[in-house]
């Protein structure tokens, strides 16, 4: 009579630990497509804060040399990545001018500025969000 009763028991036990196995897998195939979206956008929202702090960073020199006789103002330009995951300077050049005086419009630098800030507040929202997912992914696999 025990005998049968264990025969019972084992593939209730197969049975659990099959479906556990699956649950688990498809959890860990779940767990590692969201790792691999959440490093893209954390990715995407560090080279944004990278490329508009070096943007930021060019707009402030030229305006720290908007006095300076024959000084050309430098312009950036950026694209998106080739992997994608975010996005990258694609060109800086210079604006030539008449050698006499700067051709920098400070106008046109500040409201470069303004779209930098933008750009911050954007990248940050990314990674700020990307966080919260990880922690309550972390929250469900625990």
């Amino acid at each position: 009579m025990s005998g049968f009763h264990l025969f019972l028991i084992n593939p209730v036990k197969l049975w659990y630990n099959m479906i556990s196995e699956i649950i688990n897998s498809k959890l860990s195939i779940l767990y590692d497509k969201r790792m691999l979206l959440m490093n893209i956008s954390l990715s995407a929202g560090l080279s944004g804060i990278q490329t508009a702090s070096f943007k930021e960073s060019v707009s402030a020199d030229n305006i720290a040399n908007s006095t300076t006789d024959g000084f050309e103002k430098y312009n950036v330009s950026q694209a998106e990545s080739t992997n994608m995951s975010g996005v990258k300077i694609s060109s800086i050049s210079r604006t030539p001018n008449n050698g006499v005086e700067s051709n920098t419009d400070l106008a046109t630098e500040m409201v470069n500025q303004i779209s930098n800030k933008n750009e911050f507040s954007g990248d940050l929202s990314v990674i700020k969000t990307q966080d919260k997912m990880t922690g309550a992914l972390l929250d469900i696999m625990a």
